[in-house]
This record gives structure tokens, sequence and C-alpha cells, in this order.
């Protein structure tokens, strides 16, 4: 959460609504009622990078894995994020996740 400038905002996909700020970024990732589930992988690739020595624009791959009790979920996108640097950090102003359909298969029970 320390990546994202405190004003940030984070577009989900399909259609979801904006969520804007921290408190409302870290409530969207880290729902007080607990998760549904875990990450077992996540990786963002960079496919772009561009601008100057105060704002850059990066897009890129994501790639996540999670999983809860009854299956195991890949979801592939891309992301496309707007950067800004302040008092030598480089801070997220803007985070748009476009996923594709996310495939699953069913956990074994024991």
């Amino acid at each position: 959460m320390a990546l994202f400038a405190p004003e940030a905002v984070f577009i989900p996909h399909d259609g979801v609504s904006p969520h804007i700020g921290r408190p409302a970024i870290h409530d969207f990732w880290f729902p007080t009622k607990g998760g549904a589930g875990k990450v077992t992988a996540f990786t963002m690739t960079v496919e772009g990078l561009g601008g100057d020595a105060h704002n850059a624009i990066v897009w890129g791959k994501s790639d996540l894995h999670w999983q809860n009790d009854k299956a195991a979920y890949h979801w592939p996108g891309y992301y496309l994020m707007s950067a800004e640097q302040r008092h030598g950090r480089w801070l997220v102003t803007h985070l748009v996740s476009s996923d594709e359909q996310p495939t699953s298969k069913p956990i074994a029970s024991r």
C-alpha cells in the first residue's frame, strides 16, 4: 500500500466502480470480513514505459493465482499505471486493471 499516493485511484476490471484513496484501495484488496482465499502467485511484467523525471506511464501483463477451499483460480490480464515522483519516491497515482475471465480447477477434498 505504501506504493500508492494517498489520493490514488484504482479502477478494477469489468466496470467495477473506482476505488479512490488508500483506505478504499486497501478495503478492496483486504476486506475486513477476511479474504475469500489466498494469493498463491502474482506477477506484473512491464511491456512499456514512458514519461520523464517526474511522471511515468507503465503498462504490461498481470498474472494472479489464488485459491479458496474449493478451487484454484488463474486470472491473467493487463494493467495501465501512472506514477509521479514525490520527495524522491515514485508513487502510483492511477491503476487500471483489465482481466480476462478466470479459469478454475476444483481442489480435492481431504
